[in-house]
């Protein structure tokens, strides 16, 4: 069978198509390694659950699409492209990159389809090479937000403003931390000196206030994800009296409090009926201004995630796929070792505390389980995951890795193979990539 390679045989534009006309159809086993994957059933079903349990809040709704950096599962996310949907349709996002806004925003210029109009920015960088982009951005697009967390930030904003004749004022996020120590103010005298000077100057302008539970990932529980939740808003709601005891006739219906991870989402897919199911339910009444929630991963969902309790293996829509290239009997182990082309480029290093090594063995069931041990560059070394029953399974054969992380794992790929229930290619998916 001829191989296509999507980096040399075909200009950029022609890439997916190219891709398409010679895949679709195939099985997986006709596909190169390493590739990712995609079950187009799982992100489907993940998105459509998400999108249904949303519906049933007042919340708002914000897709974070860095896991994925494509059109169409961030079509997905919004309410867009589900067999089974037809509920409410979204127009907000966060991005992690510029890159990732800029893919959006020339899609939709390009082919008139337009369903994003409210970009964040994810990240708190105010640099002045970093506004210069903002700016062209703010051309094609309804809403661009940028995240602040210093009192310099606005500084920067207010100079560059001057120097460039900007007269819109910048729509700003305040971040803050819920507890991850990432980034975020966590003391309140700085928020209220960064909350009086936006509200007081007339180049600033404040949309809201924004939390990220990323140590949510650490939970162990569905009640441990929910806890979380409820910490993102109550972060939301201290930082609501900072700014009620800054400017006491402020109004603070205006104000949006995004809260939300991962974990903290799935939380909400549970009908836990528990205390702090109680308290989140109050405190979202006590609360004036109106709640946003954001998030990103859920859409494909890895190990890291199921170590969680939210989610369970059949919720993860990515895999890697790969060969075994090598044997090694009795090496390190009873039955031995087996070498992969999937390493540390191919799969991250990061790890999950329910799963051993990086990343989970879907091979069949006559060579019994396995998980990746040991990972270098381009290397995987394979080792039994339990016990000592399994058989070597032969070189050249291929396999499906579960990975720890997908939002990195994916970052490697310049093509995804979307794949039905039969492991048959229905799509194909371009990511962006870069800054």
């Amino acid at each position: 069978m001829a191989f296509i390679n999507p980096l040399v045989s075909y200009p950029q534009p022609q890439i997916r198509e190219a891709l398409l006309s010679h895949y679709k159809g195939r099985s997986v086993d006709d596909i190169p390694t390493p590739s990712l994957l995609i079950k187009e059933s799982v992100i489907n079903g993940n998105t459509t659950r998400a999108l249904k349990r949303l519906e049933r809040t007042n919340y708002k709704f914000r897709a974070h699409v860095k896991t994925h950096k494509t059109i169409e599962i961030a079509r997905k996310q919004l309410g867009y492209d589900l067999p089974e949907y037809d509920g409410k349709k979204y127009d907000s996002i966060v991005v992690s990159t510029l890159q990732e806004a800029f893919s959006i925003l020339n899609h939709q210029t390009q082919t008139g389809d337009v369903f994003v109009n409210d970009i964040v920015y994810g990240l708190p960088n105010i640099t002045p090479d970093t506004l210069v982009k903002v700016v062209e951005l703010q051309k094609q697009v309804k809403n661009f937000r940028l995240l602040v967390d210093n009192i310099e930030h606005l500084k920067i904003l207010k100079k560059f403003s001057r120097e460039h004749e900007i007269k819109t004022p910048w729509s700003l996020f305040v971040k803050l931390d819920a507890g991850t120590a990432r980034a975020g103010i966590s003391d309140d005298y700085v928020l209220g000196q960064v909350l009086s000077e936006i509200i007081s100057s007339e180049e600033l302008s404040l949309f809201g206030l924004y939390v990220h539970a990323g140590h949510s990932y650490d939970s162990r529980t569905v009640e441990e994800s929910e806890a979380h939740f409820f910490e993102e808003l109550e972060t939301i709601v201290k930082g609501l009296n900072v700014l009620k005891n800054k400017v006491p006739d402020y109004d603070l219906e205006t104000v949006v409090g995004s809260v939300g991870a991962t974990p903290t989402l799935h939380s909400l897919e549970h009908d836990l009926f528990t205390e702090t199911s109680k308290k989140v339910e109050e405190l979202v009444k006590a609360t004036e201004a109106q709640i946003e929630v954001h998030a990103g991963n859920y859409s494909i969902c890895d190990l890291q995630q199921a170590s969680t309790g939210c989610i369970n293996i059949d919720n993860i829509a990515v895999s890697v796929l790969g060969s075994v290239i090598s044997q090694y009997p009795r090496r390190k182990h009873p039955v031995g070792e087996l070498l992969t082309n999937t390493g540390v480029i191919s799969l991250s290093r990061e790890v999950s505390p329910n799963f051993p090594g990086f990343g989970k063995v879907i091979v069949d069931i006559k060579y019994g389980e396995w998980a990746v041990n040991r990972v270098s560059q381009e290397h995987g070394i394979l080792q039994p995951s339990n016990g000592s029953d399994a058989k070597l399974i032969p070189i050249g054969t291929k396999i499906k890795i579960v990975p720890n992380h997908a939002c990195i794992t994916a970052n490697s790929y310049n093509a995804y193979y979307v794949i039905d229930d039969d492991d048959k290619v229905v799509d194909i998916y371009i990511p962006w990539r870069g800054w």
